[in-house]
């Protein structure tokens, strides 16, 4: 499924089809969809909760990477190459 609204937009974007994708949008918001759900015991689940994860874990890897980039600087400092000629 690919839900959505057949705008404009996805018109112009779409390429599955806005209808197809507002078919599918009005299935999902249907007393049929919620009965299929309940009847199947299905659970629905946010995104939210993975976008979280999603999000920290990119932090995550991008303080990682600063501080990489931090020691590296420092341990060049040190470096006979950096060290200017005393005048």
């Amino acid at each position: 499924m690919h839900p959505g609204i057949d705008d404009a937009e996805q018109r112009v974007i779409g390429s599955l089809g806005p209808e197809v994708r507002q078919t599918d949008y009005d299935f999902l918001i249907s007393a049929d969809a919620r009965e299929m759900i309940d009847r199947e015991g299905i659970t629905l689940l946010s995104y939210q909760p993975v976008q979280q994860v999603w999000r920290d874990r990119q932090d995550s890897i991008l303080d990682d990477s600063e501080e990489r980039c931090r020691s590296r600087v420092a341990h060049r400092k040190g470096h006979a190459y950096n060290k200017r000629p005393a005048l």
